[in-house]
């Protein structure tokens, strides 16, 4: 197990759905698991659950128990070329410039004037990478938002930005946690993440620091997986000079499925214990919760029982607000048997669970 800060998380949380969702932001997690050995014993009729989402620090537990009067209640963009563009630079290709109307030659010259710089729109600008092997990648681009629009948006901290914006994209050959870095020269500025250039539910990552001029962010990335990077101003004040470097260092990512394995302590009739803490800054968003928003990031762990018992989870989160989720299938939604979020900011998650030897059960921190 990784070694990652965890605190005593808050009141526990009666069993249930969440009961709604905000944009969680990254950070670190523990989460403790206990199995209460239940040799012998059986529990029927236990009720279905959901899934919960958080990206954050936070602590958790897990137990499994023997039934007692509690029992009942647990079971209860590509870029298009512009046809007009071709057939008039065609036009004014084959014939001698007398041959054009002095109105055609103008609007030839004010089309080429207003056509826009790839940046300027999805899928932007590509970020050439250097590098190889078990090496770092490296890249980086010079670039400003003067002659740009206003036409993206980004979410949660980032969901409001006045300025112009340019767009830069890059595709990593290798697994690894990405760190992207903006300065802007005299001008407040945010930086943004998504994995579809159109679409602000795919946000992966996001920086804005008011009145600043630097922003970063890291995230988890994948090899073969497009990343779309967004420089926009925080403001209205004007446009601005800016560099953005990236850099990815090659690692493995247990977060995704089928997870980081639980390693357990206790055997025979001992109840079984585990905690662990985490981070999701570098993870990525690649399974859905039923009580967590779009393109929240998640860290999976697995957990897997050697004796029937009660499974309770406690998910603490330092800042953020955290979803706790279990389903039984690492990569199928439909598999989810609890999910836990209560929508506030450092409110603790508990969920318990009727778990049997010999299964696995996949853990969502999202």
């Amino acid at each position: 197990m990784r070694d990652r800060s965890s605190r005593t998380a808050g009141d526990e949380a009666p069993l249930g759905r969440g009961r709604g969702a905000a944009f969680a932001r990254a950070g670190a997690v523990s989460l403790a698991a206990i199995i209460a050995a239940l040799a012998g014993c059986t529990l029927d009729a236990m009720g279905e659950g959901t899934a919960a989402p958080g990206a954050a620090d936070a602590g958790g537990d897990a137990i499994i128990e023997p039934p007692d009067g509690n029992a009942d209640a647990l079971a209860d963009a590509a870029q298009e070329a512009d046809a007009s563009d071709g057939g008039q630079a065609n036009a004014e290709a084959a014939l001698p410039d007398d041959a054009l109307q002095p109105d055609a030659q103008d609007a030839i010259s004010d089309k080429a004037e207003t056509t826009p710089e790839p940046a300027d729109h999805c899928p932007g600008v590509v970020v050439a990478l250097a590098g190889g092997g078990s090496g770092p990648r490296t890249g980086s681009v010079t670039g400003t938002t003067a002659g740009k629009s206003n036409d993206l948006q980004g979410a949660g901290a980032c969901g409001s930005a006045p300025g112009a914006d340019a767009v830069y994209w890059f595709q990593p050959d290798i697994e690894g946690v990405a760190t992207l870095q903006l300065t802007a020269q005299g001008a407040d500025a945010m930086l943004y993440v998504r994995h579809d250039c159109s679409a602000p539910s795919s946000q992966a990552a996001c920086a804005e620091t008011a009145g600043t001029n630097a922003e970063t962010v890291v995230f988890g990335v994948k090899s073969g997986a497009t990343y779309y990077a967004i420089v926009d101003g925080a403001d209205a004040a004007g446009a601005f000079v800016f560099d953005l470097s990236l850099s990815i260092q090659p690692a493995f990512l247990p977060e995704a499925c089928p997870g980081e394995p639980v390693v357990w302590t206790g055997s025979g009739t001992d109840d079984r214990t585990a905690t662990v803490t985490g981070t999701t800054a570098a993870a990525t968003n690649d399974e859905t919760s039923s009580c967590a928003v779009p393109a929240a990031k998640e860290h999976v762990y697995e957990l897997s029982a050697d004796t029937d018992g009660i499974l309770r989870l406690h998910l603490a989160p330092m800042g953020w607000n955290a979803v706790l989720s279990v389903r039984t299938s690492c990569t199928v939604p439909g598999t989810e048997q609890i999910c836990e979020n209560h929508g506030a900011t450092g409110a603790s998650e508990d969920v318990e669970l009727w778990v049997t030897a010999g299964s696995a059960y996949y853990v969502l921190v999202v």
